[in-house]
């Protein structure tokens, strides 16, 4: 007994110095010492990973699976094989499992709710979720942040299962969690509209503008109770700009809504103050149409449309991860995967090409014979 401890503690010492070959046959050694097959499958198992032998690994961790007492062990092992191989249905099987046997694991937790959003499986997401918060498995704040995504998505679902009490309960607590995603608000606004609730849409809509700005939170904002009058569609995007009077988006919002009214001065007015000294191309384009409108003026509208084709690109919804930009809001980045980490930004500049003959010049020579 006392030898077969000694190869167990001296391969776990080999194992951690990165001597996997070692550790593999002391773990042997342990094994024929002591007949505790659960003591020693452990070493054996991550001797062979860490040698590189997956299928060793995985017929050790299978055996420690049978196990009470290393069942966990065991599906853990499992779990961390199938996610490297990127095998993410099996992983899913088995991080519920490991949750059944260690529900306040945090690491299950992470694993468990990361693959459910993987497979869009919004509802169970949304109950790891909850629980790994109230475990405080993830930080309370990212966790909020993440739980409103989440609940957008849910809405989404219940809108296309044609369920708009659930839809409006799911918008309305990501509204909460998260005062400033715009989906969220936008979307409960509409159903506090619908049901008549028309003050209390506008408070939404007004909380949402004040934390983060967004022209989907101005529209919803401008038609809100207007029945489709442009000129009460103006008044409402007034009081809306009164909220944060220094903010672009709300002058173009209002500028567009002074231009559908025929407001021509009110509309450039405040289309100049959007557009500073660098005019993004959607303001470019509205100074074009107001420019034809109001003068009918085709040659400066069109001189307008030159400046939008060079003019910096609109802020868009850009993952935080790999910068792509999408065309729509989402939960996960629909390029990389990412989970709430679209945010509301101008996208990145890609650096202009040099001219084809100055990327030649820049070529090496080539070598001479």
């Amino acid at each position: 007994r006392r030898r077969g401890y000694r190869a167990l503690s001296d391969g776990m010492v080999a194992l951690a110095t990165g001597d996997a070959a070692i550790a593999s046959r002391l773990a042997r050694r342990a094994d024929a010492l002591l007949k505790q097959p659960p003591a020693t499958q452990v070493l054996s198992a991550q001797a062979a990973e860490a040698g590189g032998d997956g299928g060793a690994a995985r017929r050790h961790y299978e055996v420690l699976m049978e196990a009470p007492e290393t069942a966990f062990i065991g599906v853990r092992g499992l779990l961390r094989q199938a996610l490297e191989a990127g095998e993410s249905t099996e992983a899913l099987r088995l991080a519920r499992r490991a949750y059944a046997l260690r529900p306040s694991d945090e690491w299950v937790l992470n694993r468990l709710f990361e693959l459910q959003v993987g497979a869009a499986a919004w509802n169970a997401a949304d109950a790891t979720l909850a629980e790994a918060l109230r475990r405080k498995a993830v930080p309370q704040a990212d966790g909020y942040r993440q739980r409103a995504a989440v609940l957008v998505e849910r809405g989404r679902a219940a809108e296309t299962e044609d369920d708009p009490t659930a839809a409006m309960g799911f918008m309305r607590e990501a509204n909460d969690l998260d005062p400033g995603l715009a989906p969220a608000a936008v979307a409960y606004a509409r159903y506090l509209a619908e049901d008549g609730k028309t003050r209390r849409a506008t408070r939404v809509l007004e909380q949402a503008w004040s934390t983060a700005p967004h022209p989907d939170i101005a529209a919803a904002y401008g038609t809100t109770g207007a029945n489709g009058d442009p000129m009460q569609r103006v008044k409402n995007l007034e009081r809306l700009l009164s909220l944060r009077s220094d903010e672009p988006e709300g002058h173009v919002a209002l500028g567009e809504a002074a231009l559908a009214a025929r407001l021509w001065g009110e509309a450039r007015n405040h289309l100049e103050q959007a557009a500073g000294a660098a005019p993004t191309a959607r303001v470019c384009r509205l100074m074009a149409e107001l420019e034809e409108a109001e003068h009918g003026d085709k040659e400066v509208a069109a001189s307008w449309l030159a400046k939008a084709a060079a003019a910096p690109a609109d802020p868009g919804w850009v993952c935080g991860d790999c910068g792509a930009v999408a065309g729509g809001w989402g939960a996960k980045c629909g390029n990389c995967g990412a989970f709430a980490r679209m945010k509301w930004q101008a996208p990145p500049r890609v650096a202009a090409l040099p001219p084809a003959d100055e990327a030649l010049m820049a070529l090496p020579a080539a070598a001479s014979d």
